[in-house]
């Protein structure tokens, strides 16, 4: 999916990942976003889901997948 989104490569610039079941996700740092980066964020994982099927961001993953050392934003 492409995006024009300021958010996403900012994190791209940034980004760690971590791997979850044998995918890999990004994860978004504490601190290093503002909440309308991360809304911009949460909707382009939305996005993501709906058309591929899968979360891109770790932070986004539910409770009982999100590793305990990813903050769920």
């Amino acid at each position: 999916m492409m995006t024009s989104s300021k958010a996403v490569f900012k994190l791209l610039r940034i980004s760690k990942f971590v791997e979850v079941n044998g995918n890999f996700y990004h994860i978004i740092p504490e601190g290093k976003f503002t909440a309308e980066e991360i809304e911009e964020l949460r909707e382009h994982d939305a996005a993501e889901l709906r058309f591929n099927g899968d979360h891109v961001y770790a932070n986004f993953l539910p409770d009982d997948v999100r590793p305990a050392n990813v903050k769920k934003l």
